[in-house]
């Protein structure tokens, strides 16, 4: 019968919502999306992507919450990255497991290949519309963590132009309760912070800090990571800082590039903020690359490390302003660094040409969201012209904090010389 539906929907150019009864009461916030969510609901595709290697109890744990999860009637088709060093049980578990979703892909490297391309190549989208959802073996989701997904993507990348915005690359599963970047990695807690800067303890925010703790990553973001960490593994030489960030001092992470790519743009990921941190996805610190022993070590401690997991959706969607995601423009955040800052900080300083002269890949996406813009009238005070800081802003405009922009420019320079080769 859904079939059915669907064909016939499409026939007709009917634009179509299909939820099993069984999810309908997890979807009370359908009511609150505009209509170009619904028109736009069929488009999005997904795909879980896990990266594991030699930890086949916790590889388990991750796909018992991944079989227990509500997927909303959506089709989501899971990849398993295995490295190759990964043993025999893993083996087992990955071959073995019936997936009821979607498809089922298992990948083995031949050769070893570290974390930076584990995870970094775990997923490459195939087209601007297929999302990924990148999971390490020793994280844990919600049963709900497909339906946050699916509501802040058409909320704030297939609702109305006025909430969608090129420069958001993705969205957390994660709140974290410590500031990695800062020395001595200060505890910090989400709710206090942003009672004390807006009187809001539970509004989902803004930072341009990508997590690795369970995550749905943008295609034309994730694209243009690519584009980047190619450049940047093929031009060892050129030193790109973060002023004030121990990222600086990082030698095998993916997410010290990313964040190169984010600051230096502009770029932003949605976190939720939930009392305690509850949180869609938690760590459960297994042992491996930069974490000594399974269940923590000295430096990672579970108590700052793994989050209490949503277990009831309709109480958490009552802890949202108004209960129901902000718009865009109401969204809060803060830099990598823990700087408290409106999203205007972001947006304005992000423009089309930036990303054009980053990539071309993502150059469809965003011009597409930015003709979009120019099209809807909502007035809402003062759109116009932050619409227009948007499309104006360029890139002698954007603010060097810290060098980024310089050395990134030469790494684009040698990029069109090679092309012209």
């Amino acid at each position: 019968v859904p079939q059915l539906v669907r064909l016939a929907a499409a026939e007709q150019q009917v634009p179509h919502v299909l939820v099993p009864s069984p999810e309908l009461r997890h979807v009370g916030w359908l009511a609150h999306l505009p209509p170009e969510a619904y028109r736009n609901w069929q488009k999005p595709t997904f795909r879980v992507s896990i990266i594991t290697a030699t930890r086949p109890a916790e590889l388990r744990r991750l796909l018992g919450s991944l079989l227990n999860a509500h997927y909303l009637g959506d089709k989501v088709d899971l990849i398993i990255n295995m490295e190759a060093t990964a043993d025999q049980t893993t083996l087992q578990i990955a071959h073995g497991l019936r997936w009821p979703h979607g498809e089922k892909n298992v990948r083995h490297r031949v050769q070893q290949g570290g974390l930076i391309a584990a995870v970094s190549e775990s997923w490459y989208p195939g087209s601007f519309d297929e999302y990924g959802i990148l999971l390490e073996d020793d994280i844990e989701v919600s049963p709900f963590f497909f339906v946050w997904c699916r509501y802040t993507l058409m909320m704030y990348k297939y609702g109305a132009a006025v909430d969608t915005h090129p420069g958001l690359f993705g969205v957390s599963l994660y709140t974290p309760r410590r500031n990695e970047l800062v020395k001595g990695k200060p505890r910090w807690n989400s709710n206090e912070y942003f009672w004390d800067k807006t009187k809001t303890r539970t509004s989902p925010y803004v930072q341009p800090l990508p997590c690795s703790w369970g995550a749905m990553y943008f295609p034309a973001a994730w694209m243009s990571f690519h584009r980047y960490l190619q450049y940047r593994m093929t031009n060892p030489s050129i030193k790109v800082d973060i002023k004030g960030s121990l990222s600086n001092t990082w030698k095998a992470s993916w997410k010290k590039f990313f964040m190169e790519m984010s600051h230096s743009y502009n770029m932003y990921m949605l976190y939720p903020n939930f009392n305690n941190q509850t949180s869609f996805s938690t760590n459960h610190l297994g042992s491996g690359e930069h974490i000594k022993s399974a269940g923590g070590d000295a430096d990672h401690l579970p108590i700052d490390y793994t989050v209490p997991l949503v277990e009831d959706w309709s109480s958490l969607f009552d802890q949202l302003p108004g209960s129901r995601l902000p718009h865009l423009d109401d969204l809060v955040g803060m830099d990598l660094l823990g700087k408290f800052q409106g999203i205007h900080e972001f947006t304005k300083h992000f423009s089309v040409e930036n990303l054009q002269q980053q990539t071309g890949v993502a150059a469809k996406e965003a011009t597409l969201a930015a003709k979009a813009k120019k099209k809807t009238q909502r007035g809402r005070k003062g759109k116009e012209k932050k619409q227009q800081q948007m499309q104006q802003g360029s890139w002698k405009r954007v603010v060097d904090r810290s060098g980024s922009q310089k050395a990134i420019q030469s790494v684009l320079k040698k990029k069109k010389s090679v092309h012209k080769h």
